[in-house]
């Protein structure tokens, strides 16, 4: 990736090389020079025009007269293309990030897959036996007499997880999704 790199005021401009190329080759049509810095402060001048002037209408009115719709026209393209600009520059210089990110996320998302698999589940049937332990210990207290929602710590049931009917999943593995295949094509014969 090159930049090309202008000086503004205190400020320091990049602009991709490829972009900075098509700038220059209209600088003549302005009556600029694109190696004197003229061509540079034109643009920031211009960029800072549009800026202030906000964002155009994404769609211009059919009815407006030729004139008033081609400048209308004009300013949405140029801030369309502006809006293209900025985007590659951020793809340009962040596509790394956006790599590692992308990995990150991966990785983030094949250790929820594995933590749902192999984790949760022996929680979920721990969770289950310990309620059917808290059921038969207040069954037994309520035989014995003792309220159970007498007893502290009390158990709040409505924050806990409802585990009372969970089964722990099947997962299939290729070579059992295979072997299911196969067995099914062979129960229907030639």
């Amino acid at each position: 990736m090159t930049c090309h790199r202008q000086h503004r005021r205190a400020e320091l401009i990049d602009v991709l090389e490829r972009d900075w190329d098509r700038v220059r080759s209209v600088a003549g049509g302005l009556g600029l020079d694109p190696d004197d810095g003229s061509l540079a402060r034109e643009a920031v001048r211009r960029g800072i025009s549009m800026e202030r002037a906000g964002a155009p209408p994404e769609r211009v009115d059919d009815r407006l007269a030729g004139a008033e719709r081609s400048d209308a026209l004009r300013r949405v393209f140029a801030w369309k293309a502006a809006s293209v600009a900025v985007n590659r520059f951020d793809y340009v210089t962040n596509r790394d990030r956006f790599a590692r990110t992308g990995q990150v996320e991966q990785q983030r998302y094949e250790r929820k897959v594995e933590l749902d698999r192999d984790v949760v589940p022996d929680l979920k049937l721990e969770a289950k036996a310990l309620r059917e332990e808290v059921g038969r210990l207040e069954d037994e207290a309520r035989r014995s007499g003792v309220d159970p929602a007498s007893v502290e710590p009390a158990i709040d049931w409505s924050r806990t997880i409802a585990v009372d009917a969970y089964q722990r999943p099947e997962y299939e593995t290729n070579e059992s999704r295979r072997a299911k295949a196969v067995e099914f094509f062979r129960r229907l014969g030639p």
